[in-house]
């Protein structure tokens, strides 16, 4: 598994330094986590499907 992490940081009215980019990446598959740098919220993106039933 890789990852690759960035930190978003330009200038100080840059509105995205508060967020944190993660990527995890295995088999061709990745995850994405984006998480603001207070850890109070975060967002997952993923390339993996999984089939649900009800």
């Amino acid at each position: 598994m890789t990852e690759h992490d960035s930190t978003a940081s330009a200038a100080e009215h840059d509105p995205f330094e508060q967020y944190r980019y993660i990527e995890y990446t295995m088999d061709d598959e990745s995850v994405s986590v984006i998480q603001d740098t207070e850890n109070d919220r975060a967002w997952i993106q993923s390339t993996h499907a999984v089939l649900a039933s009800r």
